[in-house]
């Protein structure tokens, strides 16, 4: 930027995360899972992209691409969904309970400096109270606590 003439310090950077927080990990993981699988696939549209993950992540997106149900798109009981396990999930979103992605957000924040961040959570066919409880828990258990 300041080669071109610009101020370093104007350039603003946002990011869409997939954010889900509850006491009980299994509600978050329901409620964000058919996000993480849309972001996800859109991950593996990009052969630059996809060749800088770890191989591991890279053959759970390979497979995920390869299954994925277009008509289930963002549904957490469709096929492809399965092959998302939690440890690619903690890797790839923040979800968990409030105090994890309050811990986890605040790491990636201190890390990379995003004047915005647009959280992304739900999924098709889960349970619309679940998807609220989530949502709040997001929006006054940890967003709050990460607030600059």
């Amino acid at each position: 930027r300041e080669a071109v003439g610009g101020d370093a310090e104007t350039l603003k950077f946002g990011a869409y995360i997939n954010i889900a927080a509850h006491p009980d990990r299994a509600l978050a993981r329901q409620a964000s899972i058919g996000s993480v699988g849309i972001v996800a696939h859109f991950s593996g549209m990009g052969k630059t992209a996809l060749e800088q993950l770890a191989s591991n992540d890279r053959a759970v997106i390979e497979a995920l691409t390869r299954d994925y149900q277009l008509d289930r798109h963002g549904d957490a009981g469709a096929a492809h969904i399965e092959h998302l396990s939690d440890e690619f999930v903690g890797r790839f979103a923040i979800v968990g309970t409030p105090d994890e992605c309050v811990d986890r957000l605040g790491k990636l924040l201190e890390e990379v400096p995003l004047s915005r961040v647009v959280v992304m959570s739900n999924s098709r066919g889960v349970d619309l109270a679940i998807l609220e409880e989530v949502a709040t828990v997001v929006s006054e258990e940890v967003l709050p606590m990460v607030r600059g």
